[in-house]
Protein backbone atom coordinates (compact mmCIF):
# COMPACT_ATOMS: atom_id res chain seq x y z
CA UNK A 1 0.00 0.00 0.00
CA UNK A 2 1.75 2.74 -1.20
CA UNK A 3 0.31 6.24 0.06
CA UNK A 4 2.39 8.60 -1.29
CA UNK A 5 4.83 8.62 -4.83
CA UNK A 6 7.48 11.33 -3.57
CA UNK A 7 8.05 12.27 0.42
CA UNK A 8 10.55 15.13 0.96
CA UNK A 9 11.85 15.65 4.69
CA UNK A 10 14.01 19.09 5.48
CA UNK A 11 15.37 18.97 8.50
CA UNK A 12 17.15 15.49 9.23
CA UNK A 13 16.54 15.38 13.40
CA UNK A 14 15.10 12.72 15.72
CA UNK A 15 11.34 13.06 14.30
CA UNK A 16 11.95 13.02 10.64
CA UNK A 17 14.64 10.86 10.81
CA UNK A 18 12.56 8.06 12.54
CA UNK A 19 9.46 8.84 10.70
CA UNK A 20 12.06 8.50 7.34
CA UNK A 21 12.83 5.55 8.55
CA UNK A 22 9.65 3.64 9.05
CA UNK A 23 8.20 5.09 6.48
CA UNK A 24 11.05 3.50 4.10
CA UNK A 25 10.88 0.19 6.39
CA UNK A 26 6.61 -0.02 5.57
CA UNK A 27 7.32 0.90 2.32
CA UNK A 28 4.13 3.08 2.23
CA UNK A 29 5.23 5.66 -0.59
CA UNK A 30 7.68 5.45 -3.83
CA UNK A 31 10.59 7.42 -2.94
CA UNK A 32 11.98 9.37 -0.01
CA UNK A 33 14.51 12.27 0.12
CA UNK A 34 16.07 14.76 2.71
CA UNK A 35 17.94 17.46 2.86
CA UNK A 36 19.83 19.07 5.93
CA UNK A 37 21.32 22.29 6.46
CA UNK A 38 24.52 20.66 8.01
CA UNK A 39 26.72 18.48 5.74
CA UNK A 40 28.25 16.33 8.65
CA UNK A 41 24.08 15.31 8.66
CA UNK A 42 23.46 14.87 4.86
CA UNK A 43 26.68 12.53 5.44
CA UNK A 44 25.00 10.66 8.24
CA UNK A 45 21.76 10.33 6.61
CA UNK A 46 23.35 8.81 3.32
CA UNK A 47 25.78 6.43 5.64
CA UNK A 48 22.88 4.81 7.38
CA UNK A 49 20.79 5.27 4.64
CA UNK A 50 17.77 6.44 6.03
CA UNK A 51 16.20 7.66 2.48
CA UNK A 52 16.48 7.45 -1.30
CA UNK A 53 18.22 10.33 -2.02
CA UNK A 54 20.01 13.16 -0.07
CA UNK A 55 20.26 16.60 -1.74
CA UNK A 56 22.32 19.48 -0.53
CA UNK A 57 19.20 22.16 -1.21
CA UNK A 58 16.21 22.65 0.16
CA UNK A 59 14.70 23.46 -3.13
CA UNK A 60 15.86 20.30 -5.02
CA UNK A 61 14.34 17.84 -2.06
CA UNK A 62 11.20 19.33 -2.59
CA UNK A 63 10.40 19.34 -6.58
CA UNK A 64 7.48 16.96 -7.48
CA UNK A 65 7.02 15.67 -3.82
CA UNK A 66 3.54 14.79 -3.15
CA UNK A 67 4.14 15.09 0.94
CA UNK A 68 7.12 18.04 2.61
CA UNK A 69 7.85 17.31 6.37
CA UNK A 70 9.34 20.41 8.10
CA UNK A 71 11.72 19.05 10.51
CA UNK A 72 13.95 22.54 11.15
CA UNK A 73 14.18 25.25 13.73
CA UNK A 74 11.00 27.33 14.05
CA UNK A 75 12.50 30.85 13.72
CA UNK A 76 14.35 29.15 10.17
CA UNK A 77 10.96 28.66 8.50
CA UNK A 78 10.41 31.83 7.07
CA UNK A 79 13.44 31.66 4.98
CA UNK A 80 13.06 28.13 3.91
CA UNK A 81 9.24 28.39 2.71
CA UNK A 82 10.37 31.45 0.85
CA UNK A 83 13.46 29.49 -1.11
CA UNK A 84 11.00 26.00 -1.85
CA UNK A 85 8.00 28.13 -2.46
CA UNK A 86 8.72 28.00 -6.87
CA UNK A 87 9.51 24.63 -6.51
CA UNK A 88 6.10 23.21 -4.98
CA UNK A 89 4.59 20.88 -7.00
CA UNK A 90 0.83 21.60 -7.02
CA UNK A 91 -1.39 19.89 -4.52
CA UNK A 92 1.70 19.23 -2.28
CA UNK A 93 0.93 18.60 1.29
CA UNK A 94 3.12 20.13 3.65
CA UNK A 95 3.41 19.20 7.56
CA UNK A 96 6.08 20.15 10.41
CA UNK A 97 7.31 19.01 13.43
CA UNK A 98 7.41 22.08 15.11
CA UNK A 99 6.04 22.68 18.32
CA UNK A 100 5.23 26.46 18.23
CA UNK A 101 2.22 26.80 16.00
CA UNK A 102 0.45 30.19 15.80
CA UNK A 103 3.27 32.78 14.64
CA UNK A 104 4.29 29.94 11.65
CA UNK A 105 0.90 29.26 10.73
CA UNK A 106 0.49 32.78 10.24
CA UNK A 107 3.71 33.17 8.63
CA UNK A 108 3.38 30.56 6.26
CA UNK A 109 0.06 30.70 5.06
CA UNK A 110 0.69 34.04 3.49
CA UNK A 111 4.01 32.61 1.31
CA UNK A 112 2.94 29.57 0.26
CA UNK A 113 1.33 29.21 -3.00
CA UNK A 114 -2.54 28.26 -2.78
CA UNK A 115 -2.01 25.35 -4.51
CA UNK A 116 -0.19 23.66 -1.98
CA UNK A 117 -1.55 22.62 1.43
CA UNK A 118 -0.31 23.33 4.83
CA UNK A 119 -1.12 21.10 7.82
CA UNK A 120 0.50 22.30 10.89
CA UNK A 121 1.65 19.18 12.86
CA UNK A 122 2.97 18.81 15.96
CA UNK A 123 5.15 16.07 17.93
CA UNK A 124 2.81 14.04 19.85
CA UNK A 125 4.67 12.07 22.13
CA UNK A 126 7.15 12.45 25.12
CA UNK A 127 10.76 11.94 24.44
CA UNK A 128 10.78 8.29 26.29
CA UNK A 129 8.93 6.90 23.55
CA UNK A 130 10.74 4.78 21.35
CA UNK A 131 11.60 6.42 17.91
CA UNK A 132 10.26 4.11 15.55
CA UNK A 133 6.63 4.25 17.81
CA UNK A 134 6.81 7.64 17.82
CA UNK A 135 7.61 8.22 13.78
CA UNK A 136 4.26 5.89 13.55
CA UNK A 137 2.37 8.26 15.90
CA UNK A 138 3.28 11.06 13.94
CA UNK A 139 2.58 9.70 10.53
CA UNK A 140 -1.07 8.56 11.85
CA UNK A 141 -1.28 11.65 12.69
CA UNK A 142 -0.81 13.43 9.94
CA UNK A 143 -2.62 10.89 7.84
CA UNK A 144 -6.35 12.51 10.36
CA UNK A 145 -6.11 9.11 12.23
CA UNK A 146 -6.54 10.98 15.47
Amino acid sequence: MQTFGKIAFLGMGLINSSLARDLKKKKLCKEIVATSRSKKTRNIVRRLKLVDAVYDTYENTVKGADLIVIGIPVDAYEGVFKKINKHLKSGAIITDVGSVKKEVIKKIRKIIPKSAIFIPGHPIAEQRIHAQRLAFMVYLKMLGVF
